[in-house]
């Protein structure tokens, strides 16, 4: 089951933190395109609580991803693979 972003009734939860990191780590660069790396350290600069780094690795490689294996029951499609490790964030989740 693949949900299309809105607004959550759980502000708190980590795909949405994961998203909102995103979107700041985007519009900082210029460019849309990250690596987990990045959300990561995003995290750990601005202490942001909840989710560990392991984490945040599952929602963007996988549960968040719109071209990744379907291997959760509900999945996010914000983001893409465009490259080994590098991510976009789709346009619908802008």
């Amino acid at each position: 089951m693949t949900m299309v972003p809105r607004a959550s009734s759980n502000p708190d939860s980590c795909h949405e933190k994961v998203l909102e990191a995103v979107r700041a780590i985007i519009a900082e660069k210029g460019k849309n395109e990250f690596r987990v790396g990045e959300v990561q350290d995003y995290f750990i600069q601005h202490g942001i609580k909840g989710c560990a780094p392991q984490t945040i690795d599952t929602h963007i490689r996988s549960r968040c991803c719109a071209n990744a294996p379907d291997n959760h029951a509900v999945t996010y499609a914000y983001f893409e693979r465009v490259g080994r490790g590098r991510y976009r964030l789709l346009d619908h989740a802008a």
